[in-house]
């Protein structure tokens, strides 16, 4: 009887065998429907044979079957990270279901005012919790849109932001996480490591200048920090130094509606935002038409033309007052006032201060005689006047000559 269970038993293991060997040999050698149940049959025993996982891929993809595939490739991913056939094919899948829901929007005529439809939500999902990087990152924000409370959404999240050297806002989204769900070990210890990490960033961000400093102060930040204000303001000091101006105000702004009153922050955004005067242009010379040669003269010359000289005013007129002796019949004698002049053979000293006031009556007609006196010499007597003529009197300097006829 034992014989008989025996040789039952290993025909049964024959038979599964052979019928595993079967399916496999299905899976790799059929397509589309023929081939998905036999490729699923296979990889549940064998769940890390890429040959199976991937044939069981193509096979749904060909029966137009895109987001069970999505699901198939990203747990494919998942285990074995490194295999570049995996994401490729992961890849290409979901390019035919953006299409397909492409397709079908355009057929129905509406669109989803949600953000995207259910297939849409599942793949969100699967590539914030599969991949890494901004992608992943990509996909956890859009996926949090509809679930903003989801633990599972927030710790990915975390995870590709620690990836990206963003601790501060990695520990915001542990931290999140933890909110919801405080007795999840695996999020704590995640939230210790990324704390260690900021911390670090942040001596880096007051230590370091250049772009090592902005790149350490951007890590580090984290809103509603008790240190967010000094980041802030570090990193608006660094962007100035860069002559980064218009980054640096906006950063400068940030640190101010933390502190409104920081009279250091006032003033650096008063100093960015005041207007630079311009400056004021210069007026051209006139330069001299002919070159002299020389440059001293040339600028003597070119200032002479543009600043003319004013004219020195015409001295004033001066005045001779004539006094005519009184006549026979006792009259007093007539004075007349105008404009000096010139008496024959008296020549004014060139040396005299102020002019001369002259009497004089009328006109001598008899020639003067030849020779005069020299200066010095003995004054002649006194002559008489002429017969009808009044004596002619006059004032004259030491060294003028004498005239005849005239009383000194």
């Amino acid at each position: 009887m034992n014989a008989v269970r025996q040789s039952l038993g290993a025909v049964s293991f024959a038979l599964c065998l052979a019928m595993g060997e079967a399916n496999a040999a299905r899976c790799l050698d059929s397509n589309g429907a023929e081939a998905t149940p036999a490729c699923r049959s296979e990889l549940r025993a064998s769940p890390r044979n890429t040959s199976l996982r991937i044939a069981l891929a193509d096979a749904l993809m060909a029966g137009r079957r895109y987001e069970e595939a999505v699901a198939v490739l990203a747990t494919g991913v998942e285990l074995a990270p490194g295999n570049a056939e995996f994401k490729d094919r992961l890849k290409l899948a979901e390019s035919y279901v953006r299409e397909q829901e492409w397709i079908q929007q355009q057929q129905s005529g509406q669109s989803d005012a949600k953000g995207g439809s259910a297939a849409q939500s599942r793949r969100n999902v699967i590539r914030c919790t599969r991949l890494k990087g901004k992608s992943a990152l990509s996909a956890c924000d859009q996926a949090l849109r509809e679930k903003p409370q989801d633990t599972q959404l927030l710790s990915a999240r975390g995870d590709a932001l620690l990836g990206l050297g963003r601790y501060g806002e990695a520990v915001s989204s542990y931290r999140q996480a933890l909110a919801f769900d405080p007795g999840d070990s695996a999020v704590a210890g995640k939230l210790s490591q990324a704390e260690s990490q900021r911390r670090k960033a942040l001596n880096d961000c007051r230590l370091l200048d250049g772009r090592d400093g902005l790149e350490a102060c951007h890590a580090a930040l984290l809103e509603g920090a008790g240190d967010e204000f000094v980041v802030r303001v570090r990193q608006a000091d660094l962007l100035l130094a860069q002559k980064r101006e218009e980054e640096a105000l906006q950063a400068y702004r940030s640190a101010q509606k933390l502190d409104p009153r920081n009279t250091l922050v006032q003033q650096a955004i008063k100093t960015l935002t005041t207007p630079v005067a311009p400056a004021k242009p210069v007026e051209p010379r006139v330069a001299s038409s002919k070159p002299t040669g020389n440059a001293a003269e040339e600028s003597a010359i070119s200032e002479d033309r543009a600043v003319p000289e004013e004219a020195a005013p015409p001295p004033p007129p001066r005045t001779v007052e004539v006094q005519t002796p009184a006549s026979d019949t006792g009259s007093a004698p007539a004075s007349t006032t105008g404009e000096t002049q010139a008496l024959p053979g008296i020549v004014e000293s060139p040396t005299a201060p102020e002019p001369i006031e002259i009497a004089t009556g009328p006109e001598i007609p008899e020639p003067l005689p030849d020779a005069l006196p020299e200066i010095g010499s003995e004054l002649p007597a006194e002559q008489e006047p002429l017969s009808g003529q009044p004596p002619v009197e006059a004032l004259r300097y030491s060294n003028a000559p004498v005239a005849p006829g005239i009383t000194y």
